[in-house]
C-alpha cells in the first residue's frame, strides 16, 4: 500500500504507533532529482505488487516543511531520495541515493522483523 504523506497529523500517527509488529516506510522523493527519479522507478512498481508494509510517499518539493519535521522527529539527516523504516516511533534503518530500491527495502524489513 502506497500512501501520500501530506500532513503533520499523518506523521504523528506514524510515530505514535506502538505496535511492535507493524513496520512503516517513508520514502522521501524529489521529482527534480535524477537519482530520486531512478529510486522511484526501482521502488514503486515492485511495492505496488509486493509491498509488505505501508509505504508513505513524501514529495519533498510540495511538503518541504513536513520533510524537515520527519528528519527532526526521527533524528535522521535529510537526504534525497531517502527510505526510512519506522517501528514504534523510531527509525530502525535508512538508506539513501542509489541504495533506495525494493530489494533493499524488503531486506531491511526482513532483517528488522527477525
Amino acid at each position: 500500500m502506497i500512501i501520500p504523506l501530506e500532513k503533520e497529523e499523518q506523521l504523528n500517527d506514524i510515530l505514535s504507533n506502538e505496535n511492535p509488529s507493524e513496520y512503516i516506510f517513508i520514502f522521501k522523493h524529489s521529482s527534480r532529482c535524477i537519482v530520486s527519479s531512478r529510486a522511484y522507478k526501482a521502488l514503486i512498481p515492485d511495492w505496488e505488487e509486493q509491498g509488505k508494509a505501508p509505504l508513505y510517499f513524501l514529495d519533498l518539493l510540495s511538503y518541504r516543511s513536513l520533510s524537515n519535521e520527519v528528519s527532526q522527529q526521527l533524528n535522521v539527516i535529510h537526504e534525497s531520495p531517502q527510505l526510512l523504516l519506522i517501528n514504534k516511533g523510531k527509525c530502525l534503518n535508512s538508506v539513501s541515493h542509489w541504495k533506495v530500491n525494493s530489494e533493499t527495502a524488503f531486506e531491511m524489513l526482513e532483517e528488522a522483523a527477525s
